[in-house]
């Protein structure tokens, strides 16, 4: 940036509600230009959004409509939920910025509710980290594009916790400079000694929060958190991306193994009930008589007659058509027959075997 000072706005309008400041130095990725002398950006760090109560989900507190420590997350519980733009320094919430669907999840920032309006009508609106579709908007004409050069990744240099210029924070009160750099210290350390998913930075903030309330009117306190704070809730939801990744794969897991384990139960039903047929095969009418009752033969797989039924009365064997049949009953040899003579009680379809 190679103005002074920059106003950013939440919408294209000089009119429009400021969402932050930028000074000369300043870094900001620039999505695209626009007609007008515009530049749509990311939101800034002091950028942050309101939305109400009524539209938020808080998951596994949602029996508590108010919890005296809102989770760190929630999602729109409502067909669509509106977003106001707010900015750290300002007590209200804004215009509408954007909507947000049903199940879009949002970030909780560290700061109490506020409450609009009397009676029914009242609402509580929380802040949130503005969402990834929410833009802000700056004159282009105070910005310099920076060259691209080789170096780190981006995905990687996001992570790093640089020490900071002692000459660039000089005129902060000694007892705040040594307090930022205990908390940057416990940063890093969290960084490099814990995997992703285990990254926990509620001291972090606790701390950045406690230096910014008693010295938030110090400029150069502010600006110096402005940073931190910015990189912070990059690893914070960076963490909790590769948390909900692991809770996701955990379950998978989990499921693979209950398939896998009814498979194996399955499969032993399915041997018990084999081995307690006396015959399976597909039925088929026959010539061959029993004192005078026709009788039904069973084809077994290579094509040859298994046994004959008895069927009793009763027993229907239209709904079996032509599946192939496991069948119960007594089994004895029938010398006029030349072969094996079942006395059916049950016939069951078994034809997921075939």
């Amino acid at each position: 940036m190679i103005a002074d000072h920059l106003m950013v706005l939440d919408q294209p309008d000089d009119g429009a509600f400021a969402t932050g400041n930028l000074q000369r130095g300043d870094r900001v990725r620039v999505r695209r230009r626009l007609d007008g002398g515009w530049a749509e950006i990311d939101p800034p760090t002091s950028a942050i959004g309101w939305v109400e109560r009524s539209g938020i989900d808080w998951g596994k507190v949602r029996e508590n409509p108010v919890p005296a420590e809102p989770p760190v997350r929630g999602w729109v519980s409502s067909a669509r939920a509106v977003v106001r733009s707010g900015r750290l320094g300002a007590r209200m919430p804004g215009p509408p910025w954007l909507e947000l669907g049903r199940g879009t999840m949002v970030r909780l920032v560290d700061r109490p509710p506020v409450a609009i309006g009397q009676g029914p009508g009242a609402g509580l609106w929380y802040a949130v980290v503005p969402p990834d579709a929410a833009s802000c908007y700056v004159r282009d004409h105070g910005l310099r594009e920076i060259p691209r050069t080789q170096g780190v990744p981006e995905r990687l240099a996001s992570y790093l916790v640089p020490k900071d210029d002692p000459k660039a924070e000089g005129s902060l009160p000694p007892e705040v400079a040594g307090e930022m750099a205990r908390l940057d210290d416990l940063h890093r350390t969290i960084l490099k000694s814990q995997p992703i998913d285990r990254w926990r930075f509620e001291d972090v903030r606790a701390g950045y929060q406690a230096i910014l309330k008693q010295s938030g009117d110090n400029p150069a306190v502010e600006e110096a958190l402005r940073s931190r704070l910015a990189r912070l809730t990059r690893h914070e939801q960076a963490a909790a991306a590769a948390r909900e990744f692991c809770e996701v794969l955990d379950r998978s897991r989990r499921r693979d193994g209950e398939i896998a384990w009814l498979g194996r139960r399955l499969a032993a039903v399915d041997a018990y009930r084999t081995v307690t047929y006396q015959g399976i095969g597909i039925v088929q009418p026959s010539s061959r008589l029993l004192d005078g009752r026709k009788l039904h033969a069973l084809i077994g797989a290579d094509g040859r007659t298994v046994a004959y039924l008895d069927i009793p009365p009763g027993l229907d064997l239209e709904a079996v058509g032509l599946r192939r049949v496991g069948v119960r009953g007594a089994v004895h040899f029938n010398q006029d027959l030349g072969t094996r003579l079942i006395t059916v009680r049950d016939v069951e379809p078994v034809g997921s075997r075939r």
